[in-house]
């Protein structure tokens, strides 16, 4: 289902925020936010949120540097731009920096000092071609060159929602948020950002005129160029799901510049469990039909609307997001009954086209399931590999890994490599996401957070 809202939907009203200016402005560096192409520089990787990585992986897997301070948590973790990687963490800011800046060997570059609190770790922090980074908590959304040690521009958030992951718009020009609902109250909703100078352009909640419901996201948006893409649910009901389209006014062909507007949305059974993919104009999301079922659905953006392409039903519900295969078709995982199932499914129709039991391939015992998002990057050899953390399901005394799997010299999967996090999932687990980083020597490393605690850097010596 879906409805066009573009006839009567106002525009949203600007609303001011004052930018606090904790230092000098680097001139040099006040400029738009360039996104690199490798790495994984942002949630996802991409602004399509494709999971790839666009570089190789490493070809080995040894502990090149432990962390051991931060507590992790559930969310993505940590960006990288393959020089420089930051994370976001859940500590007390009191005791604990919830951003920090780690450089190609995993030495600690900055840290936030307790500038933003734990609510930090619901968002990945996006890291630019200049090596800054931009990330968020429930209260401020903040940009910093970590090389000078200075703070470009911190901005107090209009609204006390909690962000899941900021995102690019165009080229960088513009940073789009969308929040969750807060136990401080308040209506979550989208706002839209200077990149350069940190001012607030627009700021919007997702409500519908007629019903007057509000809703938000548990997500992260996926974009193409000034459209987002808002995966929904219904703030006091969240079986009413909602895929929405949002219009950001680049200051071009429309005025004033970051306004937003709703285009259309795409009605579903919620709550969706994993942020969405766009391959080109189609978006894939997930759904929940019932309970403990979860459902896989493509929708194609006709402009000013959206229509479903196909859907199919899974036995278990959604917690990770489907990621591209660069030869074609998207992977995603579901707990199936002698372990985690990793599935390859057609962009057009759905269907199958390649199947792995992740704990056959692991070489461990059965049962194993996902704790992480599935990348995607490439061996020396442009095989195909996918990079995820792995642990047993239900209680468990077995250790807990993160492996990177050839995807395309076997069918079934051949494994390069797995490095244990934890002898049990209860000690820790490999969470988040794993960006790439190039050390001094030219090695390939992946940075990551523990589920519980600690940073670890893994990869060639």
């Amino acid at each position: 289902m879906h409805r066009h809202l573009r006839s009567w939907l106002p525009w949203a009203v600007m609303t001011s925020v004052a930018v606090v200016a904790l230092t000098t402005t680097v001139p040099a560096l006040a400029q738009s936010f360039e996104l690199p192409s490798a790495g994984c520089p942002m949630a996802h990787c991409d602004a399509r949120l494709s999971d790839q990585t666009r570089t190789l992986v490493p070809p080995t897997a040894s502990t090149i540097m432990i962390d051991p301070i931060p507590v992790g948590g559930g969310g993505l973790g940590c960006v990288s731009n393959l020089q420089r990687a930051a994370c976001a963490f859940r500590g007390d800011p009191t005791r604990q920096s919830n951003l920090v800046v780690y450089d190609r060997e995993g030495q600690r570059l900055w840290e936030d000092g307790g500038q933003l609190g734990w609510q930090a770790w619901f968002s990945a922090p996006i890291i630019g071609t200049d090596g800054t980074v931009i990330a968020a908590d429930d209260l401020w959304l903040m940009r910093v060159d970590p090389a000078s040690n200075t703070v470009l521009w911190k901005s107090a958030k209009p609204d006390p929602g909690t962000p899941i992951s900021p995102v690019v718009l165009g080229s960088g020009e513009m940073i789009f948020l969308a929040t969750k609902d807060n136990t401080s109250g308040g209506e979550p909703a989208m706002s839209v950002w200077d990149s350069t100078t940190g001012a607030l352009l627009a700021h919007m909640p997702i409500r519908d005129p007629l019903s007057g419901h509000l809703y938000i996201t548990r997500n992260t948006p996926v974009v193409n160029g000034h459209r987002a893409y808002v995966v929904a649910s219904r703030i006091d009901d969240e079986t009413d799901g909602r895929l929405y389209a949002v219009d950001v006014c680049d200051g071009v062909a429309c005025a004033p510049r970051g306004t937003m507007s709703l285009s259309w949305f795409y009605a579903f059974k919620g709550p969706s469990g994993a942020s969405p993919l766009r391959i080109g104009s189609t978006i894939f999301f997930d759904g929940r039909p019932t309970a403990k079922t979860g459902s896989l659905m493509a929708v194609r953006d006709r402009g000013t609307s959206g229509r479903r392409v196909w859907q199919r039903q899974f036995k278990s519900t959604f917690g990770v997001s489907p990621a591209h295969d660069p030869r074609g078709g998207l992977w995603v995982h579901f707990v199936a009954p002698d372990g985690l199932s990793l599935m390859r499914l057609r962009e057009d129709n759905g269907g199958l086209m390649q199947e792995i039991n992740a704990s056959t391939a692991l070489g461990v015992e059965p049962g194993y399931v996902a704790h992480s998002v599935t990348m995607i990057g490439q061996a020396a050899n442009d095989a195909v590999v996918l990079m995820f953390g792995a642990q047993p399901g239900g209680t468990s005394t077995l250790p807990t890994y993160v492996a990177a799997v050839d995807v395309s010299t076997s069918v079934s999967g051949a494994l390069l490599w797995k490095h244990q996090v934890g002898a049990t999932k209860d000690e820790n687990a490999a969470g988040g996401q794993f960006p790439v980083l190039v050390g001094a020597n030219g090695a390939r490393r992946i940075i990551f957070q523990g589920s519980k605690r600690s940073t670890f850097v893994v990869g060639a010596p």
